[in-house]
Order: C-alpha cells, then sequence, then structure tokens
C-alpha cells in the first residue's frame, strides 16, 4: 500500500467490504506499506477510513525473506484473529518476480507459513488489485482461485474495480462468509470467484 494513495475511493471500497463481512470485528491489519506513513495523522486516516486496527506499521522489506516482518501475526491477542492485508498489487502464487519488487506482493508460501500456518481458523482478507473486472481478469481470478484450493485452502473472490480474497484453512468460515455474499441482492453474482 503506498500512503500518497491514502484516502482514495478504492479505501471506501475495502471499509465497506470489510464491515459488510466482519460487522461485529474490527480486523487486524497489516497495511504493507511500501514507504513511510507521511504523519501520525495518515495512519490514523487509514485505520478509521479502512475500519482496521493496523498491528504493523513498519515499510514492508523488498526482500525475498520477510518472515520477521510478520512476526506479529503470531503475538499474544492477534495469533487467532482474522487479518486484513493490503499489498500494493496483491497475492502473487506460484513464482516470484524476476525484478526486486517484493514488496509489491504477499506470496502464496508467506500465506501459509505466517498468516494461515496449520490449525490457524482465522481468515485473512487480501486486497488484490492484480485481478480486475473483466474476462481476462475472471480466468485470472479462477486460476488464483484453483491455486490456494491446491495448497489446502479454501477461497474465494469478489472482483470489482480490484478484487478482495477471502482465505482461510478454515473451509465453514469460507462458506459462511460466501453464503453471506450469495445473500446479498445488491451484489452482482458474476463478480464472485469460488471454486
Amino acid at each position: 500500500m503506498k500512503p500518497d494513495y491514502l484516502g482514495d475511493c478504492l479505501d471506501f471500497y475495502k471499509r465497506w467490504f470489510l464491515a459488510e463481512f466482519f460487522p461485529h470485528e474490527r480486523l487486524d491489519a497489516v497495511p504493507m506499506i511500501t514507504e513511510t506513513w507521511p504523519s501520525s495523522a495518515d495512519r490514523a486516516m487509514y485505520s478509521e477510513l479502512v475500519g482496521v486496527q493496523i498491528i504493523q506499521d513498519a515499510i514492508v522489506p523488498n526482500a525475498a525473506e520477510r518472515s520477521a516482518y510478520f512476526d506479529v501475526l503470531a503475538r499474544q491477542g492477534h495469533e487467532t484473529k482474522d487479518i486484513f492485508l493490503d499489498p500494493d498489487t496483491g497475492l502473487r502464487l506460484g513464482s516470484r518476480p524476476k525484478r526486486r519488487r517484493f514488496d509489491e506482493y504477499l506470496f502464496g508460501h508467506e500465506l501459509l507459513e505466517f498468516i494461515l500456518p496449520i490449525g490457524s481458523k482465522r481468515v485473512a482478507v487480501i486486497y488484490d488489485q492484480s485481478i480486475a473486472r473483466g474476462s481476462d481478469a475472471e480466468e485470472y481470478g479462477q486460476i488464483k482461485m484453483h491455486g490456494l484450493r491446491d495448497m489446502g485452502l479454501s477461497a474465494f473472490a469478489y472482483c470489482a474495480q480490484v478484487a478482495m480474497v477471502v482465505v482461510s484453512r478454515d473451509n465453514d468460515r469460507v462458506n459462511a462468509l460466501h453464503q453471506h455474499v450469495k445473500g446479498l441482492v445488491h451484489l452482482p453474482k458474476d463478480r464472485v470467484l469460488v471454486v
């Protein structure tokens, strides 16, 4: 997430999505910022705009190894809470980028190792600009949903201008959230990708 874009219309989309699906919970958040917050007021504004509690506000390392960055998720009080992750570009499964653009992505192995470790019941919501609207996006999104399933995870994505990927090791929780989506009459059902 680039702090320079704070307050754009997509922050309101994030807030709507999280409030719709987690109405009784203020999710922990890892904004995965790529540069420092211009001020502490901007950090607070992000928290209020998106409706989350920031638990990691360090700059995401532009490196292949980032386990220490995600250590906060295992700390007492956060280890079981649902989480919102806001990478600059999105969730990347498979190979890492050839250029040093590690800070733009959350990687599949990080999802498995640090965010949804074995035995976890946590739900992770990932803002993903690498899945957008359109026919190519639907195909790419389905490939991503199949990739998550192949990793042993349950997931669905709601694709508006950008996608929100909802993923967990707990199939029952993901199914309940997916049923919630299906019950929302004001949402176009063709924008929900699920496997």
